[in-house]
């Protein structure tokens, strides 16, 4: 008999219930995560494009953090970056550019928290 000792929880039953599934079917920690925000993503049209943040650690591995924040329009951009009064701004300075696919590409890369 094998005893599953896993859980997933959200505010999102849909994320919830894939990364359930994720967790019995014998994925990893960070595979349920991810099933489940990307079952989120799905049933949700703002998620995909939103922040997310993935912090991975265990026993005597460390932590790694994997950002997925919103990107400011203009970062590395010589300074100032800022608009005078009499100028007008261009919509895309309104506009963050997403980077939870990439955060969840090179989470995904380093594999399960088992193998770090």
């Amino acid at each position: 008999m094998s005893v599953t000792r896993s859980a997933a929880l959200s505010n999102d039953p849909i994320a919830e219930r894939m990364a359930a599934e994720c967790l019995l079917g014998g994925g990893s920690a960070l595979s349920a995560a991810l099933a489940g925000f990307f079952a989120s993503a799905g049933a949700n049209a703002g998620v995909l494009l939103g922040p997310l943040s993935i912090l991975v650690g265990g026993v005597g591995s460390g932590v790694r953090a994997f950002d997925g924040r919103l990107r400011q329009p203009g970062l590395g951009a010589k300074r100032p970056r800022g608009f005078r009064d009499e100028d007008p701004v261009p919509d895309a300075a309104y506009v963050a550019v997403p980077s939870a696919v990439a955060a969840v590409a090179v989470a995904q890369a380093y594999g399960d928290e088992r193998a770090i």
